[in-house]
């Protein structure tokens, strides 16, 4: 029994492969250009030290724009930092409590995930009056923890499925592009023909 693919088979892997390489491209953008504003706010911006005032777990709920797709939920962990910075220099509020100096205090937020386990892990790596490393734009007062590990910032179940979604496409290809054996019966019609001209 006769199991290769025909030619009109192959085809269709081969088109399937490639619209499984241009999903994953596109799917590739988002978690690029997050890693990409990672690496500008680590080593572009300026950074203060801090002591860590309050924290929290927050989650919200996303609507996808498809009906067809259920709703899901992200988390993250919000920091209030106390910056050893002055008013004119403060990405967040500036604080005035009794008769002590003006205090600035910057919000930072860590990446929202689909894992409530990463948004706890971050509180754990984080606890009460310990200090972090703040960057932050004073244009936009946009903040970003610094000195984080990569595997704690970076969206990796995009990757994942860009991965999964390249991995399908090149064996698409693989498989549609490959040639079928030639079998014995061609062979010998083959050599059979020859002989007959010979």
């Amino acid at each position: 029994m006769s199991t290769s693919l025909t030619s009109q088979q192959r085809r269709g892997l081969r088109i399937g492969g490639y619209f499984a390489l241009v999903i994953a491209s596109l799917s590739s953008l988002h978690w690029l250009s997050v890693i990409y504003q990672d690496y500008v706010m680590e080593h572009r911006w300026p950074a203060a030290s801090g002591v860590i005032t309050s924290r929290r777990e927050e989650s919200r709920e996303v609507q996808l724009a498809s009906i067809r797709q259920h709703r899901y939920w992200v988390y993250r962990a919000e920091f209030e930092v106390v910056l050893d910075l002055p008013p004119d220099r403060c990405p967040g509020e500036v604080r005035v409590l009794n008769a002590q100096p003006a205090q600035c205090i910057a919000t930072v937020v860590s990446p929202e995930t689909r894992s409530r386990a990463n948004a706890i892990q971050w509180l754990a790596h984080h606890p009460l009056d310990s200090t972090m490393t703040v960057h932050y734009d004073l244009a936009t007062s946009r903040t970003f923890a610094g000195g984080e590990s990569i595997i704690d910032l970076y969206p990796w179940y995009d990757i994942r499925i860009t991965a999964i979604a390249m991995t399908v496409g090149l064996l698409m290809l693989a498989i549609g592009r490959k040639q079928p054996p030639i079998s014995e019966d061609s062979e010998s019609a083959n050599t059979s023909t020859s002989l007959s001209i010979e």
